[in-house]
């Protein structure tokens, strides 16, 4: 075929339908799955994948493939260039039309990102006001999200926001799944992580709100804190096994750093200079560092591993 090159560039620029569909998917599926609890649903859903026209897929498989043949695309257009003379008009302008495919491939995984944070953000059920912080409406993806466990064994689904951290407990409302806020949500600008690398207690009193004599070890587990008041805001967390510890561990860190690196942290503090005895705006609030030893006190819980400090975690909120 001749000037395939031609045809490409005609159809590339449609690409551009895809980020709406893939950015509506989530709410797709959640809608699918609330439809799935009717059991004449269910069933009419069953006996389509048990025919031979469904070729063993269900519905969602087929509503999915417009994604994942999006991803596809780059590789057929290197495939075909490929097999294309260099010398021929075609080469260039299928470099055209792949560079056009990657920028929608970035467009669609940017609208996924921030439609799952929107989808999640409604889905959260707060406790009083101060759990709402501004920054959880400000976020646009969300880096992380899981399972966890805190030290006495609560189960938790965490989530990672590009801007701050909030511990949920997943609940039920008739058909619908909320996350009940846990505590107060901690800004990424005032997070620290501390890996515990499966911390004994072997000094008495140490994280004895978390620890018991018949569980020396809590594996798999890091703290998370408020860097600003560590003595309120400092939470265990335990993931199910050592990969999973892991993946949290770097994406605490890679969200911390490109949230330090963005504009509005590098410009949040006011002040001419940051020390002993000086103050400074967070965000429209006026905070004082006090003198010498206070300060020094607070760069100290940057540094520590907390472990002879005694975490007086309040009791867990009762779910309504």
């Amino acid at each position: 075929m001749e000037n395939v090159g031609k045809v490409l560039m005609k159809w590339v620029p449609r690409l551009q339908s895809y980020s709406s569909y893939c950015a509506n998917q989530i709410y797709a599926k959640d809608l699918l799955d609330a439809k799935k609890r009717d059991p004449a649903v269910e069933d009419f859903l069953q006996r389509c994948l048990e025919s031979p026209f469904s070729r063993r897929l269900d519905l969602w498989s087929f509503l999915d493939v417009p994604r994942s043949r999006l991803v596809k695309y780059p590789l057929l257009f290197k495939n075909i260039q490929k097999h294309t003379a260099s010398t021929h008009e075609d080469h260039a302008l299928i470099d055209q039309a792949l560079e056009i495919v990657e920028r929608a491939i970035k467009d669609v995984d940017l609208g996924i990102g921030v439609s799952k944070c929107q989808f999640f953000v409604e889905k959260l059920e707060f406790l009083d006001d101060h759990q709402k912080h501004p920054l959880i409406f400000e976020s646009k993806s969300i880096v992380c999200d899981g399972l966890l466990k805190t030290g006495r064994g609560t189960e938790l689904h965490v989530f990672l926001f590009d801007k701050i951290l909030v511990l949920t407990r997943r609940s039920s409302r008739g058909d619908e799944t909320v996350y009940q806020v846990y505590h107060r949500p901690i800004p990424l600008s005032l997070l620290a992580v501390q890996d515990m690398a499966d911390e004994r207690t072997s000094q008495k009193g140490s994280f004895k709100s978390v620890f018991t004599q018949s569980q020396p070890t809590i594996r798999h587990s890091f703290q998370v804190l408020n860097r600003k008041d560590a003595s309120l805001q400092s939470y265990v967390l335990q993931a199910y096994n050592e990969q999973d510890r892991q993946h949290w561990l770097q994406s605490l860190s890679t969200a911390i750093e490109a949230s330090s690196a963005t504009a509005e942290d590098s410009s949040v503090l006011a002040g001419s200079s940051i020390g002993p005895g000086s103050s400074f705006q967070y965000r429209d609030e006026p905070y004082s560092l006090g003198n010498t030893s206070s300060w020094a006190r607070s760069v100290s819980s940057l540094t520590s591993a907390f472990v002879s400090t005694e975490i007086d975690e309040t009791e867990d909120p009762p779910i309504p």
